[in-house]
């Protein structure tokens, strides 16, 4: 009856929701008198869920439909999405904004009652078309920039889901068949299975269990064993060690972890408010869960040094419009009351408002909102294209960083390797066999064979399935890899797994000893059907042939395995095996005695005298494309290091395979007990000196620990050989590899392959396990470096030469050659539309061809410099040509005269347009910083093409036909001619820039070598700065994730003891959890 499942609505009223989470506040060591108590026991509780412990639940669409209506979803509860209005208003509370509406319509009003005179002419129309104008453009801007808020508001949702569409559970559903849902397709009464590695995506009760350990210090407990005594386990949590299945009978908000989040953070938007249930939680624990999943701030150094610009250009720009302010307001007061004697009049007061108007503007056009703006629109552009290439970006601002990177400490098996294993070749019954294993299994003695079937069905994890094959034709491997690898042999040999695993369900094994990277074996003990057990055990050969005291012949008979026999195997078979890159895998087995019960719990004395029945050489072919991937990482600068769990001989042929090692280089290869023994004195501590002298040549670290690979990056992360400092990426997948993962610059982990606790630790996550996929990741790093590069050329183009023909301009003319409106389009450009069209830009592998940055790159370096002040140069000189001589050379009317100056004119178009044009061809330049081809790869970009194209469209249309708004007036075909042709020559000027060597330039030019990590310093500058964001992104977007999941915090006995350098490590040691 407890099997009873129910096809379709069930009913449930057995088993309330209020019952269920009582069960899970009950203490754990509790919680089995209480299910027994008020369920009578877990039967009728299995019973009264409709469920299954061991086929599961029956998944049509109307039961789990009526799960989710009777005990909630197991989605992350969503904020609520902000609106466009909600953007509006924001946008609305930039104080220099409203200051500079606030001037237009004084200046409006005034305009009005006391109309400007113009040459002896009252106008009282231009006050009116010039406060309009500023007050359509303020709203134009805030328009834009609300949308660029909600865009990137829905660019980060959209980068949530992501992730979470990648968050996946293994259950047991329709009749026992095991499969991979979503996480948030999770519903009460599910059948779970766990693993070492598996994060328990809800609460439940343990059905079934084989050593299973959980760590649960996110409820500030240790670890805990557990069994039929201590049974609950709860989201958020993670399985250290074993193998178990669980019911669920809590998601969502009704988890014990939620409900500690609302506990400690009451206003938390999404979650609805319920007193929080007294249970296993304390107020230690909260603290835990009350945590952001922040990324390492410490890392984001392209924000740090965009916020350091950003700052220096917010204070340069108070600095400028005030001396506008300054200059028109002087100038106008010693040419009217000193110069001319005019007596002062009401309508004065126009012209100290408008020069108040223009200071306002000028700061306007400094403040780089479009910087930051610029950087999110790349950062998210750029996870859009790596999740279409494969590549999970779970922090956005880890992309940077990736470009940056300038060493790969990487696992050997399924990031260089493909991860779909075979059995290449055995040796058995004293023969060692290839081929076809239909061919040679006949060469096995039938009795041994039958054994060797039973000992691989059974000494297996269950999990692990071969199913039929898929989209390349290729049986596709389920679980571990190196089980399937067996298992696929057997069906290769005609003989179904599954028949011996359906006479030998799980829950009748004596005693399992689950593979852990300690043990480095994996031991099942069974039942005799008579009298005894039967051991069974896999594992590396250097744990297991010691302990082989007899073997099989090829006439199936039993005889002694010698010392002799050993170094025989290890001479003839295995140093081959190791020279073709084969992974070793001993099978061995014996017989006990239901005499020797007593040591089933002593794993020692159940490993002695076993029988050798097989000596396997598994092949992992090496992935395709990953020698080209190391080649061109060679050629970026970027040293690549292989750390993995295999034998040194084996980790030192697959890494010739692949390119890390190369003919006379001077490199080093440690296991590493020799790492270890190399770098730390006798009291433990690492020795700085011998460590320096030793990463640079270390190209393979083999049989590693999880511990020595945090070790490893974490000192070279700090290390001072190279003055640019060292960014360092690292791969991981078992379940000990969190630690260095979350310490690394960029940790990635793999899709497939990956531990839950590993893709919960990583900031990247390769979907396709596949090395090329960092490579890819790298040269979109630099993608969004080089585009923060390329904005920040054209804005200081833009801003430096406005600012001086502004200053420059009223200083000579009383006014300022571009009026308030001209300078707000000039702003528009430079800001909003140059984030989207400069932001637009695919990498190419030019990329790839220079060094890394290093950690102390300068954000504003000598190429920057050099070409900002060249193009600078040249659009000053010729927009004081056209100011001063223009009018001489077309025949036209000087319009920057005193008399004049208060009109439009032909000149004055000329000069407002040459100037946006020059703006905008410069744009085009701006799209390659050290090459001359700046056209390359543009028709890729349609975003940069439509921008360009309305951008001048609108020129037009505000010279042509907005006239009065903008201070303009028609000009002739020769004038438009002129514009455009000076504006061209932008891009031959380029040409000419590029030719004067950066090398000219000192260094102590540069700027941005360091940065704030946050850009507080702006916002009393404006309110707004998008340098500091913090009403959309993420953390608006979406509610807290659960836990920033601690580390293990013990160390097994006769372990190195930790010491003050690893204080960050509370891992166990281990390297990955495959053989």
């Amino acid at each position: 009856m407890a099997d009873q499942v129910d096809a379709g609505v069930p009913d449930l009223a057995g088993a309330s929701k209020q019952k269920l989470e009582e069960v899970m506040t009950s203490q754990s060591e509790h919680a089995k008198q209480f299910i027994d108590q008020n369920f009578d026991g877990m039967q009728t509780l299995i019973r009264n869920l409709r469920t299954s412990a061991f086929k599961g639940l029956t998944g049509f669409a109307d039961n789990l439909a009526h799960r989710r209506q009777v005990y909630g979803s197991n989605e992350m509860p969503l904020a609520r999405r902000r609106s466009l209005f909600h953007f509006l208003l924001y946008s609305m509370k930039d104080w220099i904004l409203i200051v500079l509406v606030i001037g237009a319509i004084i200046s409006l009003v005034l305009g009005l009652v006391y109309p400007e005179s113009c040459k002896g002419v009252i106008n009282g129309e231009v006050a009116w078309y010039e406060g309009v104008g500023i007050l359509v453009m303020v709203v134009l801007m805030i328009l834009i920039s609300a949308l660029s808020d909600y865009l990137r508001d829905a660019d980060f949702r959209c980068q949530q889901k992501r992730v979470h569409m990648e968050e996946r559970v293994t259950v047991i559903r329709d009749s026992g068949a095991v499969k991979d849902i979503l996480k948030s397709e999770l519903v009460v009464g599910d059948l779970c299975l766990l693993k070492a590695g598996s994060l328990v995506a809800a609460d439940g009760v343990v059905v079934q269990s084989s050593d299973l350990v959980v760590d649960e210090t996110l409820f500030s407990r240790s670890e805990r064993h557990k069994s039929v005594v201590d049974p609950l386990v709860f989201a958020g949590t993670h399985v250290v060690k074993g193998t178990g299945k669980f019911i669920v009978l809590a998601v969502g908000a009704s988890t014990q972890a939620m409900m500690q989040l609302r506990l400690g953070d009451p206003a938390s938007p999404g979650i609805e408010l319920q007193p929080a249930p007294a249970g296993p939680i304390n107020n230690k624990g909260s603290q835990n869960l009350l945590e952001f999943k922040r990324h390492k701030e410490e890392n984001a150094t392209l924000e740090g040094k965009v916020n350091r610009v950003a700052v220096a250009l917010g204070y340069i720009g108070i600095a400028v419009a005030l001396i506008t302010m300054i200059v028109i307001m002087v100038h106008f007061s010693v040419t009217n009351y000193y110069t001319n004697e005019k007596p002062a009049k009401p309508e004065d007061v126009n012209m100290y408002v408008r020069a108040f108007i223009m200071g306002m503007v000028v700061l306007v056009v400094s403040v780089p909102e479009g910087l930051p703006l610029a950087v999110t629109f790349a950062l998210a552009f750029c996870t859009k294209m790596m999740y279409n290439k494969q590549s999970l970006v779970k922090h956005m601002d880890i992309i940077e960083t990736m470009g940056n990177v300038s060493n790969i400490y990487c696992n050997k098996t399924g990031v260089l390797t493909e991860h779909r294993m075979r059995v290449d070749r055995m040796f058995i019954a004293d023969q060692l066999l290839d081929g076809d294993p239909k061919v040679y299994k006949h060469k096995i003695p039938s009795e041994l064979l039958d054994d060797l079937f039973k000992a691989i069905s059974l000494n297996t994890s269950y999990s692990s399935q071969i199913q039929p094959a898929g989209r390349d034709h290729l049986p596709v491997q389920v679980g571990n890899k190196t089980d399937c690898s067996l298992l696929q042999l057997m069906l290769e040999m005609g003989e179904t797994y599954q028949y011996w695993r359906d006479d030998h369900p799980e829950d009748r094994f004596v005693k399992v000893f689950a593979f852990t990277s300690e043990r480095k074996s994996m031991t099942t003990v069974l039942e005799k059907e008579k009298d005894g057990f039967y051991v069974y055990t896999k594992g590396a050969a250097e744990i297991l042939l010691p302990r082989c005291t007899s073997t099989i012949t090829t006439d199936g008979k039993m005889r002694p395995f010698t010392d002799e026999d050993r170094e025989r195997l290890r001479k003839e078979v295995m140093e081959e095996m190791h020279k073709q890159a084969l992974k070793i895998l001993v099978l061995a087995c014996r017989s006990l005695s239901d005499s020797d019960k007593g040591l089933l719990e002593d794993e020692a004395k159940v490993l002695e005298d076993l029988t050798l029945m097989a000596v396997v050489g598994i092949e992992d072919p090496i992935r395709e494309k990953v020698p080209e991937a190391i080649w061109k990482c060679d050629r970026a600068g970027i040293r690549v290091c292989m750390v993995s769990g295999d034998s040194i001989q084996t980790a030192r042929a697959v890494a010739a395979r692949v390119g890390i090692l190369k003919p006379d280089e001077d490199i080093l290869m440690y296991t590493g007990q020799e790492f270890n023994s190399y770098i730390r004195d006798p009291d433990g501590k690492v020795n700085t000196d011998r460590f320096n002298s030793m990463w640079p040549k270390l190209k393979v670290l083999a049989r590693a620990t999880a511990r020595d690979k945090y070790t490893l990056v974490k000192h070279v992360m700090g290390s001072g050989v190279n003055r640019q400092g060292e960014m360092v990426a690292v791969t991981g997948a078992g379940v000990h590899d969190g630690p260095v993962l979350r310490k690394a610059d960029v940790g990635f982990t793999m899709g497939v392959s990956g531990s839950d606790v590993a893709k919960d630790s990583a900031d990247v996550v390769l979907l396709d396990d596949n090395f090329g996929s960092i490579v890819w990741a790298i040269k979109w790093g630099r993608n969004v470096y080089n585009t923060v590069v390329k904005f920040l050329m054209f804005q200081f183009t833009v801003t430096w030469s406005a600012f001086i023909v502004v200053v420059i301009g009223a200083c000579v003319t009383g006014r300022s050659p571009l009026g308030a409106t001209q300078l707000l389009w000039v702003n528009l450009i430079m800001d909003s539309l140059a984030s989207l069209a400069l932001t637009r830009d695919f990498p190419t592998d030019d990329l790839l061809r220079h060094q890394p940055y290093g950690r102390h790159k300068a954000l504003i370096g000598r190429t920057l410099i050099r070409n900002v002040v060249g193009h600078v140069i040249f659009q000053l000189v010729v927009m004081f040509v056209l100011i001063f001589k223009a009018h001489e050379w077309l025949d036209i009317k000087d319009g920057f005269q005193t008399d004049t100056i208060c009109q439009p004119s032909q000149h004055s178009s000329l000069v407002f347009t040459t100037f946006v044009f020059m703006q905008v061809f410069n744009e085009i330049n701006s799209r390659s910083v050290h090459g001359r081809n700046m056209f390359k790869g543009i028709h890729r970009n349609i975003v940069f093409i439509c921008i360009w194209i309305a951008q001048v469209s609108i020129q037009v249309l505000i010279v042509e036909v907005f006239t009065r708004a903008f201070n303009t007036k028609g000009m002739d075909a020769e004038q438009w001619l002129w514009c455009i042709f000076l504006g061209l020559s932008e891009l031959i000027w380029a040409q000419v820039i590029y030719t004067f060597p950066k090398t000219w330039l000192p260094l102590f030019l540069r700027c941005g070598v360091t940065g704030h990590p946050k850009g507080r310093h702006i916002n009393w500058i404006r309110s707004t700065s998008r340098v500091d964001q913090k009403d959309s992104g993420p953390a608006a977007a979406f509610k807290l994730n659960v836990a920033d999941h601690p580390p293990p915090p013990a160390t097994p006995t006769g372990v190195m003891p930790i010491t003050p350098e690893d204080e960050h490590w509370r891992g166990p040691t281990a390297a990955d959890e495959r053989l």
